[in-house]
């Protein structure tokens, strides 16, 4: 093997390990506070501690994890963080709604479609098929805007955002594939403005029901 297949493979090597312990931290695996052993997950993960430490670290530096005490943690968002997110993403989604009109494929709006209407159909829907069918929804909108570091931010701002998971909020199941269809319908119409709208409404919802989980709305 040459020295840049080797270094091809050991990057492929971190960025897999980076993804698998994305996951972890979104599914919640790893819960906010957990600590992060790097052994530990080296273990887990069944691969040396040099890709575990990058993932880390890349990890540490988009605000996922923390250093407290000489320790690294999962990173707790806080409501008001939550709040603070939410209300920039509402500005830049529906500005990704609006633009993604004329871009987005038809076979995209299918997939969101079938993919929204099968959670619906569901009698029982974990929380995993919910995380992923909603990223899915809201990753594909954004990357279909035409702004490449519009649609970063927006993916970014949704991480920092994963903890708040989809078990706390079981009850916006029904109702968030509805707003989701109502943006869907939207677009196949290239109608930007109600897209938009429909967008604005869905995180409002959203928004409505965290402030209700907390006792606050």
């Amino acid at each position: 093997m040459t020295s840049r297949q080797t270094h091809i493979s050991v990057e492929s090597l971190a960025d897999q390990t980076y993804s698998r312990l994305t996951n972890m931290l979104l599914s919640g695996e790893l819960p906010d506070g957990s600590p992060i052993m790097e052994r530990r997950l080296a273990e887990q993960l069944e691969v040396s501690r040099t890709p575990v430490r990058e993932a880390i670290n890349r990890l540490e530096t988009e605000g996922l994890l923390e250093r407290k005490g000489g320790r690294m943690l999962v990173r707790k968002v806080d409501l008001k963080e939550f709040l603070e997110v939410l209300h920039i993403r509402k500005l830049l989604e529906c500005d990704a709604a609006k633009n993604a009109v004329g871009r987005i494929s038809q076979e995209l709006l299918d997939a969101l479609k079938n993919r929204t209407q099968s959670l619906l159909d569901k009698t029982t829907v974990s929380s995993d098929d919910h995380r992923t069918t909603d990223d899915f929804f809201h990753t594909s909108i954004a990357h279909s805007c035409g702004n490449k570091l519009l649609a970063k931010t927006i993916t970014d701002l949704r991480r920092r955002t994963a903890m708040f998971d989809h078990d706390r909020l079981p009850a916006r199941l029904k109702p968030g594939c509805e707003e989701h269809l109502d943006v869907i319908i939207a677009l196949e119409n290239d109608d930007g403005e109600s897209a938009a709208q429909a967008m604005a409404r869905h995180i409002d919802n959203v928004k409505k029901s965290i402030l209700d989980h907390w006792g606050i709305g």
